[in-house]
C-alpha cells in the first residue's frame, strides 16, 4: 500500500494538478487531503472538484470551515478574510455542501490519524518538536498527519518519550521503526511557508515501511496572473513566488 499525502491546496490548482501527476507516477494507491482545499487562491470550485474525484479521505482546514463557521472566520487577518469572502462567493452549493460536511479529523484504514492542526485542535498549529510530542502523546496513533502550518515537519517519539526532529526535505526517506511513533507534515500544495515555492507532498510507502517528501514545481506564475486578474490581494500572489 502506498499512500499519497497533500496539504493545504488553497485553490491552487495548477499546483494540484502538477502534484497529482507526480503521485500518479509514484503508483500511490490512494491519496489523502488534510485540509485546507480552498482559501487564498484563484481556483476553489476546480480544487473542490479535483480533490473530491480524486482523494478517499479528505480533511476540512480552517479555510474550510470557516466557509460556514463566522466564529472560525473571526480569527482571519484581513487578507485571508477578503480572500474567504471572495471564495465564498464563487462556490456553487455542491461544492460548498460538501467542504461544510468534511470532518475535522479521521482515521485511515491503514492506520494514520489525519487532522488539518493538532488532533482534537484542528486550529491548533504544530511548529515545534514540542508541539509534536505534544500531540503524540495524546494520541494511541503509531502515525500522525497534519497540515495547517504550510511548512514540511517529520517528528518521532521513542518508547523514552523522547521526541526527536528529523530532516525532511526534498527526497528524505524515514524509515518507520517499530517501537516509535510518528507525526508528518507534508507541506503546501498551493501555498508553501518555507522559503521554497515549490509545491510539497509525501507519500507513505507502508509495505516498505517508510516516509518520504517531495518537492515539485509548478508554473507559479500562471496562478499569480489568474489571482491579479480575479482581484484578490496582492500580497497573496507575490508570496507563491518566494514561498514565505
Amino acid at each position: 500500500m502506498r499512500l499519497g499525502i497533500i496539504s493545504d491546496i488553497h485553490g491552487n490548482a495548477v499546483a494540484l494538478q502538477e502534484v497529482l501527476i507526480a503521485l500518479e507516477d509514484a503508483g500511490v494507491d490512494e491519496i489523502i487531503c488534510l485540509g485546507d482545499v480552498v482559501g487564498y487562491g484563484p481556483h476553489p470550485g476546480l480544487c473542490s472538484e479535483i480533490v473530491r474525484g480524486s482523494c478517499s479521505l479528505v480533511i476540512a482546514g480552517n479555510h474550510d470551515r470557516a466557509l460556514g463557521d463566522i466564529e472560525v472566520q473571526g480569527w482571519f487577518n484581513p487578507v485571508a478574510d477578503s480572500a474567504l469572502e471572495w471564495t465564498r462567493e464563487r462556490l456553487d452549493d455542491e461544492d460548498l455542501e460538501w467542504l461544510l460536511a468534511l470532518p475535522s479529523e479521521a482515521p485511515h484504514a491503514e492506520g494514520p490519524l489525519c487532522c488539518h492542526g493538532a488532533p482534537g485542535a484542528p486550529d491548533d498549529y504544530v511548529l515545534t518538536a514540542r508541539d509534536a510530542r505534544d500531540a503524540l502523546l495524546a494520541s494511541a496513533c503509531g502515525i500522525i498527519l497534519c497540515g495547517h502550518t504550510h511548512r514540511p515537519m517529520a517528528c518521532d517519539i521513542n518508547g523514552r518519550r523522547q521526541c526527536t526532529w528529523l530532516h525532511w526535505c526534498d527526497g528524505d526517506v524515514v524509515p518507520l521503526e517499530k517501537g516509535h511513533r510518528y507525526l508528518f507534515n507534508p507541506g503546501s500544495v498551493g501555498q508553501p511557508r518555507d522559503n521554497d515555492s515549490r509545491a510539497a507532498y509525501m507519500v507513505i510507502d507502508f509495505a516498505r515501511q517508510e516516509a518520504s517528501l517531495h518537492r515539485i514545481r509548478y508554473e507559479v506564475g500562471a496562478t499569480q496572473r489568474a489571482m491579479r486578474s480575479a482581484g484578490l490581494p496582492e500580497e497573496l500572489a507575490k508570496r507563491l513566488a518566494t514561498g514565505v
